[in-house]
């Protein structure tokens, strides 16, 4: 009774500014705001797709540069928590995004007196703080622990979105899944689920400055990411197996071009699976006692990946219209013209 007074309390009163609200994260903590009736603000670098489908959704969106005190402050007025869910893109310039522009969000933070102030940041960072992302993550978390604006810092692990991208798609769209011989273990979680989980914190005290690990049921190696996604498809993968060697090779020589600094700066995250270390595999326990969930409220990662193909499958029967029943249509309507029409084996298929 009193956790769902305290909810209606936060529906009716807290607004929340969403800076990268068109991201993996951002745009699932702006959906399930909205469908918890809040009042979403977002920042976005310019009009798109995702910006629309955050206007449809009813958030308000403002165009515009993170670094741009202006539309930064316009942005912020009348908002009460700040959810810093912003990741810079490839080609942005590392210290402008990570330093200069959330140091002026956080001053801001200061000078409206915001309620909260959420951080992103990895578990274990201590562990990888000689890569440049983390470095600054570190250095972040300093600077909010020491200014007097409330937050709360969520350390997190990897998301099971990401591992679509990089083994569930290539596995039916039939192009190459890339491999090392990396075998670290990560606990990875369903973004879906941590939106929910840090809107739920605003709810309770007790994550006022805090610091706060979230990770999924279980940790997963490559290999059992891949076999999963194998198993849920139907297919076989074409793998590729690279050595880190290579790997920080190509690092090095990137590194001697200006030009391509950028890119060393993205394989320099290569650094926190050649440690093979297990410090990303997290024990969620702690996290179902300080949020009072059960593990069956998190989505395991075998289900995640069935409701994904599901979804794939069913779009590409529409567009190609693929039914077994055409099919064998279309079959006999070519061996009446007298055309012969063998099957091709499964396995023949797979070496395509």
């Amino acid at each position: 009774m009193y956790r769902y007074i305290l909810f209606i309390f936060f529906c009716l009163f807290m607004s929340i500014f969403v800076l990268g609200g068109t991201g993996t994260l951002g745009l699932q903590i702006v959906v399930l705001g909205r469908k918890k009736n809040l009042d979403v603000t977002c920042l976005v670098r310019r009009p798109s797709i995702e910006s629309d489908s955050l206007t449809y959704m009813g958030a308000r969106v403002f165009f515009g540069d993170m670094n741009d005190e202006s539309v930064l402050l316009e942005s912020l007025f009348g908002c009460n928590i700040i959810i810093d869910a912003v990741t810079g893109r490839v080609q942005d310039s590392f210290e402008k995004v990570e330093y200069d522009g959330k140091l002026m969000l956080l001053r801001f933070a200061k000078e409206l007196e915001i309620d909260r102030f959420v951080f992103f940041s990895l578990v274990n960072a201590e562990k990888f703080d000689t890569i440049p992302l983390i470095e600054a993550k570190l250095y972040l978390e300093s600077v909010i622990k020491k200014s007097s604006v409330p937050y709360t810092i969520f350390r997190l692990t990897g998301f099971y979105q990401g591992l679509i991208t990089e083994y569930g798609n290539p596995i039916i769209d039939r192009t190459k899944v890339y491999l090392t011989d990396n075998n670290m273990p990560i606990s990875y979680i369903d973004c879906m689920d941590v939106a929910r989980l840090v809107l739920r914190s605003f709810t309770s005290p007790k994550f006022l400055n805090e610091t706060i690990n979230i990770s999924g049921l279980k940790a997963w190696t490559p290999k059992e990411v891949l076999s999963v996604c194998e198993k849920k498809a139907g297919l076989k993968a074409r793998t590729v197996y690279s050595s880190i060697f290579n790997i920080l090779a190509v690092r090095f020589i990137t590194s001697l071009f200006e030009s391509t600094w950028y890119i060393t700066r993205k394989l320099a995250l290569i650094d926190i699976i050649r440690r093979n270390t297990p410090d990303l595999m997290v024990d969620p326990q702690p996290m179902f006692e300080i949020f009072q969930i059960k593990p069956s409220e998190l989505r395991p990662f075998e289900l995640f990946v069935s409701h994904y193909y599901e979804q794939a499958f069913e779009v590409l029967f529409k567009r190609y219209g693929g039914s077994v029943e055409d099919d064998e249509k279309e079959i006999d309507k070519w061996r009446q013209k007298g055309v012969s029409v063998s099957e091709v084996p499964v396995s023949e298929l797979e070496k395509e």
